[in-house]
């Protein structure tokens, strides 16, 4: 997680320079492959030394085009990313800047909190309490931002240190504009795996956010943010509330068809519409999308039997528990249970080690065996049955409790009787 103290470490400069060095990699490239392609030397040659020419300009032409455009992908990558940087350096002076006026600091963690010491009424607390919500929905809004750049630039490095080709990188790394986005954290909504909620709890969820949506609406009218700013924090929301519950659903064909039918619009494309369609000047159009962005069809709620008033939201746990149990054979054995089996196949040891003992006696005494080989012989009988039983356990466990059980014993019998030999090997050593 990015902390406000590693935005202030971050350097613009030392990423202009990786977008500087790629970018002249790059021009340096193209500018030979065109002399390459413009060469003439061997154009009054004949044979198949002049073919043989030919071929290898044209291979070190291509070379070089396609290495200048691997360096020229790092490098716009590096430069979204600079320039995302420096967009949110930006931003976290001014809300501190904000933050300092009003009388707020803002921790590393993002937590925005008050440090006016004074006894107010309780319509000016509510006011104050309006402006660091607020302030803490910018705040959110420049965390997430800082995310993204962090992954954005992280892919740079490692196409330029070579762990992924250029070519794979992210179509995010090159995108280096702060985004509007605020997270449903904002609203302290619980979370829930993807596809893990039934079409009943998805709207559940759904309607849930709504009503924290509208609350926050409600409190941000009472601070100092300008109309358009509230639109666009409601707007924001209102979208990435529909992603996520979108995201949620365990119907991933149902949830691919509300993406394709129903797309989530823009402020613009929304102030658009209501003055085609109601003829609102721009201050109504707003002010109706931030009522408008935490209310849904009522036929649908019904249709689901979702209370808009106290919707349930499902257990995260319940949740996690029944998502846990499609995970597969293995997981439907407790782990206490997994480890009761694992015994039974230790009892494999004593079989494997009794063996081991008296056959390394026997040979002693025949003088076909030294003592540190037989001595070898018990400690690997030992080590290897143990292993043996666990990794048996786990091949067995796609059998179920029985499979378990006998992986258990036939690997710990194995095990034994591998480590035994392999110990006798090692003891010789020692002769």
């Amino acid at each position: 997680m990015i902390g406000i103290d590693d935005i202030d470490r971050w350097n613009v400069g030392d990423i202009e320079a990786v977008f500087n060095v790629c970018a002249a990699q790059q021009e340096h490239c193209d500018n030979q492959a065109t002399q390459l392609r413009n060469l003439s030397t061997f154009s009054t040659w004949d044979g198949d030394s002049a073919a043989a020419a030919e071929r290898s300009v044209g291979r070190t032409r291509v070379d070089l085009t396609q290495h200048g455009e691997k360096v020229g992908a790092i490098a716009r990558a590096a430069s979204a990313a600079a320039a995302k940087v420096q967009a949110i350096k930006d931003n976290l002076q001014r809300l501190r800047a904000e933050a300092a006026v009003k009388m707020f600091a803002i921790d590393n963690d993002g937590t925005v909190r008050s440090i006016l010491q004074t006894v107010m009424t309780v319509e000016a607390a509510n006011e104050r309490e309006a402006d660091r919500a607020a302030l803490q929905v910018l705040v959110n809004q420049l965390l997430i931002n800082a995310e993204e750049a962090d992954d954005a630039l992280a892919a740079a490095i490692q196409a330029a240190d070579g762990e992924i080709r250029p070519e794979n990188l992210p179509a995010t790394a090159f995108d280096g504009s702060y985004h509007g986005k605020y997270g449903v954290t904002s609203l302290g909504m619980p979370e829930y795996p993807d596809g893990s909620l039934t079409e009943a709890e998805t709207r559940n969820y759904y309607t849930e956010a709504e009503k924290r949506l509208k609350a926050l609406n409600e409190t941000l009218a009472k601070s100092d943010l300008p109309v358009e700013q509230r639109a666009r924090i409601a707007q924001d929301l209102r979208n990435e509330i529909r992603t996520k519950a979108r995201d949620l659903m365990a119907d991933r064909g149902l949830a691919a068809q509300l993406f394709k039918q129903e797309p989530n619009k823009s402020m613009d494309e929304l102030i658009e519409h209501k003055a085609t369609k109601y003829g609102m000047n721009r201050e109504q159009a707003l002010e109706d999308i931030i009522r408008s962005s935490s209310e849904s069809r009522g036929s649908v709620n019904a249709a689901y039997g979702v209370d808009p008033d106290n919707p349930k939201l499902p257990d995260p746990r319940e949740v996690e528990s029944r998502m846990s149990a499609r995970a597969g054979p293995a997981d439907a054995v407790p782990e206490g249970g997994r480890g009761a089996l694992r015994v039974i196949g230790k009892a494999a040891l004593p079989a494997a080690l009794a063996y081991e003992v008296y056959d390394g006696y026997t040979q002693v005494k025949d003088g076909t065996e030294s003592i540190p080989e037989a001595a070898g012989s018990g400690t690997g009988a030992v080590a290897g049955a143990w292993a043996g039983a666990e990794y048996g356990a786990l091949v067995g466990a796609y059998g179920g409790p029985v499979g378990i059980a006998a992986g258990a014993v036939i690997g710990g019998l194995a095990g034994g009787l591998l480590g035994g030999h392999a110990g006798k090997q090692l003891g010789g050593l020692f002769d």
